[in-house]
């Protein structure tokens, strides 16, 4: 009667009229566990107790784990969806910006770490290297160091594609996300044999060629000079954020026959690589801690590469954590308060949103709900998407940042789709933009996406 009831243990029956009345009723003895340390003195009593949760936690993982491969398919997208493509030639407007953007890739690239002017603190010319955007020298000291925060003015050629960004990786590395994703979508679209050869040349240039390729790791990603031995922080995860999108055009280039073999291999060993680091870094652990966005794209970033490689045991955990994590960031009104207290919070209060929305559909592609997913409080992401809704043009709730009005389109119809009884009126005429800037996180062609 003093043992605590876990989650996964029956209701208790009833205590009986009678219980009680005999002192002892008799004793049920339990099989030795078999490890000698469990068995001894009040410090195995406890152990015993712990490993006994622990054996349980790891059953009802595997049993996750099998739910989950049970329906994922890795050469199935995750993003985008495959009768949107199958339909495309109906939407005349948007192939013609997909045809104007594609061609404007093609006489981009390729692009290499070994590009940047700049070198990272490793003095490896493959490690992908970028300084936090908003840390500065601290004027107080002769050096400058340790850098200090100044949240919303941004470090020259941090900003992407601005002058100075040649100096580091972060740029090129959009290039390859961006434009390798829109070729490989205009070769199934527009059947352009020579998209997806341009694809294929960025692909191998950044990920497969061993004297071009960037190294795995995220190491030197958003260093802060005078911090961690200048190396990255937790932040710097997030810059390999448009995986779930790029791992579709991946996809969509191995259907072309552009990949062989050897690049397929090369490829998932460059990611098992990168995910290895992931486990072991402590920037890392950083970001999957994190209770802002950047605990989001974590893990949007580990369930999309989990479902290319067809890693249902940490998909599985991803889909766990990010119903906890979407706890720790909804308050009890919708809103995102993290994020509501930066100086930008209207751009951030979409970002993250984004970065939601985007994990939930790659989840659907294994059957996965994150759409149904309330809270102890009864919140989800339709609450936060309504309070997002209700307040974007509230100046006393966000500040009067200026941001393009059309970032909300993609939000608006996953509300008209999700919970189409509560939403209000609304202009979905700015549900039609096919391309954002890479810093709204609204991935290219994004009206071809899965619900």
């Amino acid at each position: 009667d003093r043992y605590r009831d876990d989650a996964w243990d029956f209701p208790r029956p009833v205590r009986a009229a009678d219980a009680g009345l005999l002192q002892k009723a008799g004793w049920v003895a339990r099989l030795d566990s078999g490890r000698s340390h469990l068995e001894i003195g009040k410090a195995g009593f406890v152990a015993r107790l712990v490993s006994r949760d622990q054996a349980i936690v790891d059953m009802v993982d595997q049993c996750d784990a099998k739910a989950v491969a049970a329906r994922l398919d890795t050469s199935r997208l995750a993003f985008y969806d495959e009768d949107a493509l199958a339909n495309a030639v109906k939407d005349g407007p948007i192939l013609h910006h997909l045809e104007t953007a594609a061609g404007q890739a093609l006489a981009r690239g390729p692009f290499s770490v070994l590009d940047k002017t700049g070198l990272a603190p490793s003095g490896d010319p493959q490690d992908y290297f970028h300084p936090a955007p908003y840390w500065w020298p601290d004027p107080d000291r002769p050096d400058g160091l340790p850098y200090i925060r100044r949240d919303g003015e941004r470090v020259p050629g941090t900003a992407l594609y601005a002058a100075g960004s040649e100096t580091y990786d972060r740029t090129r590395l959009q290039r390859v996300f961006d434009d390798t994703t829109v070729l490989a979508l205009a070769a199934t679209v527009l059947d352009g044999h020579h998209y997806a050869v341009h694809a294929a040349r960025l692909f191998r240039a950044w990920f497969i060629d061993p004297r071009t390729r960037m190294n795995p790791h995220l190491r030197y990603a958003q260093v802060r000079s005078g911090h961690d031995n200048n190396e990255g922080s937790g932040h710097g995860i997030i810059e390999l954020k448009d995986f779930y999108f790029f791992l579709d055009a991946v996809r969509l280039l191995e259907r072309t026959g552009v990949l062989g073999d050897e690049d397929r291999e090369a490829f998932r060993a460059w990611l098992g690589s990168y995910c290895e680091w992931l486990d072991t870094a402590p920037a890392a652990a950083t970001a999957f801690c994190s209770s802002s966005n950047q605990g989001t794209y974590y893990d949007l970033q580990r369930a999309s590469i989990a479902t290319f490689l067809g890693d249902s045991a940490t998909l599985a955990k991803i889909s766990l954590y990010a119903r906890e994590r979407l706890a720790t960031q909804i308050a009890a009104d919708g809103s995102l308060p993290r994020e509501l207290s930066r100086t930008r919070p209207r751009h951030y209060a979409m970002f993250t949103l984004q970065g939601w929305t985007s994990l939930a559909r790659v989840l659907s592609s294994v059957g996965d709900n994150l759409w149904q997913h309330k809270t102890a409080e009864g919140l989800g992401l339709v609450q936060a998407l309504h309070w997002l809704v209700a307040h974007e043009n509230k100046p006393h709730t966000m500040s009067a940042e200026t941001v393009d009005p059309d970032r909300l389109g993609p939000l608006l119809l996953d509300l008209t789709h999700h919970d189409p009884a509560g939403m209000p009126p609304a202009d979905l005429g700015r549900a039609t933009k096919p391309i954002f800037h890479p810093d709204e996180a609204i991935a290219p062609f994004w009206l071809w996406r899965r619900h």
